[in-house]
């Protein structure tokens, strides 16, 4: 059971709490990358220019993420999505793979790596 049919008699309040639930650990995910000074590293980069392409690696890698954190919990738009094109059965390894290449792109080290992991994936989307 998933947080869409928790409240099996009201879907748009199962709905509603799943979508809030997303949002809380979406939160509680930036606070604690932020916290361990993860996205605290384009500070130090010499131009503006390449600050700002940090920041833009930044909220491209966090979409992947928290898009790999929908497919991992099974969100129902997505699972309509895979079961659409009969790709149900890669749905949960395509959640933790989006996931994986997400967090490579945020953290500064690996963020090389995952763009070209990144654009793998995309491509072979």
């Amino acid at each position: 059971m998933d947080l869409f049919h928790l409240f099996a008699g009201n879907e748009a309040i199962s709905a509603t709490i799943a979508i809030m639930a997303f949002y809380a650990v979406a939160a509680v995910t930036f606070g604690a990358f932020y916290m361990c000074g993860f996205l605290k590293d384009f500070q130090a980069l010499p131009t503006n220019a390449q600050k700002a392409g940090r920041i833009v690696a930044i909220i491209a890698g966090f979409a992947l993420f928290f898009s790999g954190m929908g497919k991992v919990i099974g969100l129902a738009p997505m699972v309509a999505k895979f079961t659409q094109y009969n790709l149900l059965y890669l749905f949960k390894y395509t959640g933790v793979m989006e996931a994986s290449i997400g967090l490579l792109v945020v953290y500064r080290h690996t963020y090389k790596l995952g763009v070209l992991f990144a654009i793998a994936l995309c491509g072979g989307a």
